[in-house]
């Protein structure tokens, strides 16, 4: 029985855009990259690091994200722990930007989120 041969870290990666996790973000922002130009021939995982550490100066969470991916298409595993701290630093993130609307309304958070408070 021959095995199918895995495609590349380039290709892998495009093809998991749709994804709502860590590897879908690091994805998308690869495929955006690509739309533009800036990622030239990538198509290792190595080569995608550097570019990213390089040219984006990567965030300790796009770090997580691209290890995350990086695991999953050479060895098939996901890492929850990757995935559990992009869902809070979103969470947080989230969290802030309401609070900062919402400390420019005047009758509170109800104002803020289209309520009557």
């Amino acid at each position: 029985m021959t095995a199918t041969p895995r495609p590349r870290f380039d290709q892998w990666l495009l093809a998991q855009t749709d994804r709502e996790d860590p590897v879908g973000d690091i994805a998308r922002e690869f495929s955006e990259d690509r739309s533009v130009g800036c990622a030239g021939d990538i198509c290792t995982p190595e080569q995608l690091i550097s570019h990213i550490e390089r040219v984006h100066h990567a965030s300790d969470l796009a770090i997580c994200a691209f290890e995350q991916a990086r695991a999953e298409y050479l060895r098939g595993r996901v890492d929850p722990l990757c995935a559990r701290a992009a869902r809070d630093e979103r969470a947080d993130k989230a969290r802030r930007a309401y609070e900062a609307k919402a400390d420019k309304y005047p009758h509170g958070s109800a104002g803020a989120v289209g309520g009557s408070g």
